[in-house]
């Protein structure tokens, strides 16, 4: 039996008490601490034995270590322990209920259907939120660390079933002071999001980052890759001198405004493009003021999720310890998410408006959740801070249409 399959029994504090999947350079379990009266459940992140003499690898992995616990923000997945145990090093990280961005938007494609540019124009604010976290990220001395993320795709976006969002994976930020293993030529990062610089070879700063969530967003008011169709030499081509078409050119209903601030992000020139991620999550909620009246992001993305994802996250949370089960909330029982309804065209699905529930005599668990929501039915499924297994979070990624 390979490294990878097996299933150890404990690290540190910790009882592993699943095995979530594996990538090129770690496997990812679901873990409580032991000695907890009441569990709560954390994701580990342990490297593949073999790279664990690789002390090129592990430098990487420590360094990765070093500036995610740092980072203390609703919008950036938690990092909370780096350990070691028997020459094996592992992450201790927050658990987040839910599916990658990249998911939702594959299975949104199988349908046929698109996000609602009001929501996906809320979904990329908040992911600017807490990138910015991460670019204004400080030293022991309060020096500027110059934290920039390199690898913002839909893949490195979590979305939770009550309509969180959370950047994941820094295993190839860079940063003042971090080991640097690119070698000369050799590109980091998915290369659809890269900046013209970073195919150039020129210096790189926090803009590439809102280059690349400019292209995370142009992707979701699109719901087709930009640059569809072209071999690698063909897209690094593209990307040295972006020409991207208006979102407008696929979609008719992109919102007045949005379609300019995409443009801009995506600019060639870094001095064309918002120049921090605090801009340009200002700017996206400074657009959305003008949303329809009772748009609320986190309950419209709640809602999505439990409406597209519903029936396969809840089949695959079954494998949890009914214990750590319940401790997610997978008692509640009855909806607390708003229905969900298809616009006129049938290619958007949008929340219907809440109604509340008539007051019965719940139970206490049940009283704890918003009104409307049935234990049993809550949408929950495990996807953990990745680092550097982009193959367990992108095998789901969209195949978007070529027309």
């Amino acid at each position: 039996m390979s490294e990878e399959a097996q299933k150890p029994e404990r690290f540190g504090d910790f009882e592993v008490v699943g095995r979530l999947g594996a990538g090129g350079m770690a496997t990812l379990y679901v873990a409580r601490r032991a000695d907890e009266p009441t569990p709560v459940p954390v994701a580990i992140k342990v490297v593949h034995q073999h790279l664990s003499a690789d002390w090129e690898a592990m430098r990487w992995f420590i360094d990765e270590a070093l500036i995610s616990i740092r980072i203390r923000h609703p919008n950036v997945v938690r990092v909370d322990e780096l350990g070691e145990q028997s020459g094996l090093y592992y992450l201790v990280m927050e658990y987040v209920h839910g599916a990658s961005l990249a998911q939702l938007l594959a299975a949104l494609g199988r349908r046929g259907k698109r996000l609602d540019p009001w929501l996906s124009a809320w979904i990329v604010a908040r992911i600017a939120e807490g990138l910015h976290a991460a670019h204004e990220l400080r030293g022991d001395e309060g020096e500027l660390l110059g934290v920039i993320h390199r690898d913002i795709s839909p893949q490195n976006v979590l979305l939770s079933h009550e309509g969180e969002v959370k950047l994941v994976d820094f295993g190839i930020a860079k940063a003042r002071g971090r080991a640097e293993r690119t070698r000369e030529g050799e590109l980091r990062g998915k290369i659809r999001y890269l900046a013209p610089e970073q195919v150039a070879g020129g210096p790189q700063d926090r803009r590439v980052d809102l280059f690349a969530l400019g292209v995370v967003l142009w992707e979701m008011l699109t719901q087709r890759r930009l640059y569809a169709s072209l071999s690698q030499e063909e897209l690094l081509e593209a990307i040295r001198d972006p020409r991207a078409e208006r979102p407008s050119q696929y979609q008719t209903d992109i919102p007045p405004g949005l379609e300019g601030f995409v443009l801009n992000c995506i600019a060639a020139k870094p001095e064309e493009r918002p120049q921090t991620a605090e801009v340009m999550w200002h700017e996206l909620d400074d657009f959305l003021r003008g949303a329809p009246e009772g748009f609320d992001g986190a309950k419209s993305l709640a809602a999505l999720m439990q409406d597209v994802l519903g029936e396969a996250l809840l089949a695959s949370l079954r494998a949890l310890p009914p214990e750590l089960a319940q401790a997610a909330g997978i008692d509640l029982v009855e909806p607390t998410l708003p229905r969900v309804r298809r616009d006129e065209t049938g290619k958007l699905i949008l929340p219907e408006p809440t109604v509340e529930a008539p007051k019965t005599g719940r139970s206490a668990a049940a009283k704890s959740a918003p009104a409307g929501q049935k234990p049993g039915e809550v949408v929950l499924w495990v996807v953990a801070a990745v680092v550097a297994i982009g193959a367990f979070l992108g095998a789901a990624w969209f195949v978007l249409g070529e027309g």
